[in-house]
């Protein structure tokens, strides 16, 4: 079985399963029960991650945590304003 590691906060851990009605514990490991049955948990620490509990909600929480990690991240990308000085000062001000 692959080792599962998750190396962010505990938000973004939280916000994989989102969508998953459950229960959030917390102690030396941050636990998620899901109503049908599936449980994970990470331990912030070393940042493992383990699946267990009923199938199929064990494997649909794994699935839901590896699709999570292949997806990029995609950032907005901002890009700096060009302006013509001269054009600017000249239609704003009287020189």
């Amino acid at each position: 079985m692959p080792k599962h590691v998750f190396r962010g906060s505990a938000d973004d851990f939280q916000i994989m399963f989102r969508n998953v009605r459950g229960k959030w514990a917390n102690g030396s490991s941050v636990t998620f029960r899901a109503l049908d049955g599936g449980v994970v948990n990470w331990w912030p620490s070393t940042g493992t991650v383990n699946f267990q509990g009923k199938e199929p909600s064990r494997s649909r929480l794994q699935a839901m945590f590896t699709n999570a990690h292949e997806r990029p991240i995609k950032a907005p990308v901002v890009k700096k304003p060009t302006v013509d000085l001269d054009r600017f000062i000249g239609s704003h001000f009287d020189v």
